[in-house]
């Protein structure tokens, strides 16, 4: 759940950073360079998910 949150809060943070960029507020390399980061933290994220959705431990709370 708290997964779903932090990607989700990467994706509006790449929003900003677009309208910072077309807003001449950062110049293209920083942009680039913070959003390349910003989706590899996004995949990341997305694996990391999956690999707990298909993982067969459930969590101490299930035990």
């Amino acid at each position: 759940m708290f997964l779903s949150y932090s990607r989700g809060s990467c994706s509006e943070s790449k929003a900003q950073l677009l309208r910072c960029y077309r807003r001449n507020h950062i110049d293209e390399i920083t942009y680039q360079k913070l959003n390349t980061k910003a989706e590899e933290l996004i995949n990341q994220l997305s694996k990391f998910m999956n690999y707990l959705k298909n993982s067969n431990r459930k969590g101490p709370k299930f035990d």
